[in-house]
């Protein structure tokens, strides 16, 4: 008898003993596992310098010179992680018409052909810290820097066809909506460069400037590409109202005279289109 009042007390010491649950606390099979797939770089290394690519096909190689092995490649405007490490000497590249002497640099980055993570070294006069090509200028819209991008470059940046094949440097506003996406949304300005191949050993160069707006990731307003060539000017415009082209034009003027041809309603909103009417017209005195 006594052992089994004994056991009883014990047994209600053990009991007395467990730790009583908290009835606030959300049981655990309820609560989320972190995913580390869903972290941002930035979070796993936010004190990183970051990098833009500002030409296509930029490749990552083994070792720092351009006889290194090919580990991937870095499509204009894409983004790179600075690894810190740096070559001990500068080398001299000509890039897109510019001669740069700077260090290879090591990088990380998404490959999209492999689709895996790539590291190595690319070199420095190809790449732009990306704070200088992304600014923030209000909570919801941002200023995206163009530099020295194709016509190829361009045409995906701006969603419009362009057809000079100049090296272009500008600026776009985008707009960021509630779900973190980004859209054009405002004004762009962009310029473009070239070496007129026509008149060798001159200094002149041919210039052409872009400009217009979009609303909510369409065009809207005038469009407008100015071409400068010696004393000739060249105007292009596409107006858009509610994502139509309602009319284009195509002036030229030059020392001596100057003519303007204008459709409504154009069977073809492009630049091309509205030149080469301006080309075929019967009434035009500079043909």
């Amino acid at each position: 008898m006594k052992s089994f009042a004994f056991l009883v007390i014990l047994l209600l010491l053990l009991v007395g003993c467990q730790p009583k649950q908290n009835q606030n606390s959300t049981p655990s099979i309820l609560e989320p596992i972190p995913d580390s797939t869903n972290i941002s770089s930035d979070q796993i290394r936010p004190t990183k310098k970051k990098f833009v690519a500002i030409v296509n096909d930029l490749r990552i190689r083994d070792q720092p010179n351009k006889k290194g092995l090919v580990l991937g490649k870095m499509p204009y405007g894409q983004t790179a992680i600075d690894l810190g490490e740096v070559s001990d000497f500068k080398e001299k590249l000509n890039i897109r018409g510019q001669i740069k002497n700077d260090n290879w640099k090591k990088i990380s980055t998404f490959d999209e052909t492999t689709q895996q993570e790539v590291e190595g070294w690319v070199y420095g006069g190809c790449l732009i810290e990306k704070d200088t090509v992304w600014k923030k200028i209000s909570p919801k819209i941002y200023e995206r820097k163009i530099i020295r991008a194709t016509n190829e470059e361009l045409s995906t940046l701006l969603g419009m066809k362009i057809l000079d094949t100049f090296f272009f440097d500008g600026t776009i506003l985008l707009k960021e909506l509630k779900e973190g996406k980004l859209i054009k949304d405002g004004k762009f300005s962009i310029k473009g460069v070239k070496e007129n191949a026509e008149i060798v050993g001159s200094d002149f160069k041919v210039h052409l400037e872009l400009s217009g707006a979009y609303k909510n990731d369409f065009l809207e307003g005038e469009i407008e590409r100015n071409v400068y060539k010696l004393e000739r000017q060249e105007i292009t415009i596409l107006n858009y109202e509610n994502r139509t082209c309602t009319w284009s034009s195509f002036w030229v003027g030059d020392l001596d005279d100057s003519y303007t041809y204008k459709e409504n309603n154009p069977k073809e909103n492009t630049f091309k289109y509205i030149k080469q009417q301006w080309l075929n017209d019967e009434n035009n005195p500079m043909n």
